[in-house]
């Protein structure tokens, strides 16, 4: 074999660059398909509370490494201002009439400064989903995140029942679980859902 047929059967060394671009774009291809995939929840809101708790968290660990959840472990102390939003599930079709709870948390990490400050942690790992369902009984809970600067708003709001719909985009649910990638609270809704 000639230097000229090896080098050119050799295999070409790829770079870092080309190896994380090449890992960004297998992420985001996974990212907008579970975008995609995804169906519309529709929940007429009924009641509403309030719950708060203060203390110690035992999950602090200033050891942990920095990802996406650390802000789980940077603090001894633990607090918690839920607004619960409680209603009745008006689409998809096979949920229909079945009761919702949705539990909204702030999340400190949510607000628009610490994005722009870690947009890098997206890169290669987006975030997977901004809440969850739980199927517990007969109700489906949800979790969601609501970053700790629009939380205020969200609270008057539901104060001045002006929280009436709820709509969801996640996951079809199975085995009683799913992922939630976006939620809207509104006043009013433009078309009572099939």
């Amino acid at each position: 074999m000639t230097p000229v047929q090896q080098a050119a059967t050799k295999p070409k060394l790829r770079s870092v660059f080309d190896e994380r671009h090449q890992t960004i774009r297998k992420v985001l291809k996974e990212f907008r398909n579970a975008l995609s995939e995804a169906m519309d929840y529709a929940v007429r809101i009924e009641s509403w509370n309030c719950d708060y708790s203060f203390g110690f968290n035992a999950s602090y660990d200033p050891l942990r490494r920095d990802d996406d959840v650390s802000f789980l472990y940077e603090s001894p102390y633990n607090e918690h201002r839920d607004l619960i939003l409680r209603g009745i599930f008006l689409a998809p079709a096979q949920l229909k009439g079945q009761k919702c709870e949705a539990h909204f948390t702030r999340r400190p990490h949510l607000n628009e400064k610490s994005i722009d400050e870690n947009l890098h942690r997206y890169e290669e790992a987006p975030p997977k989903s901004v809440g969850g369902f739980s199927k517990q009984g007969h109700c489906i809970m949800a979790f969601l995140a609501v970053p700790q600067d629009a939380f205020a708003l969200v609270f008057q709001n539901a104060q001045a029942n002006k929280i009436k719909f709820m709509n969801l985009r996640g996951q079809k649910m199975r085995y009683g679980r799913g992922q939630i990638y976006r939620y809207y609270l509104q006043e009013e809704q433009d078309e009572e859902p099939t």
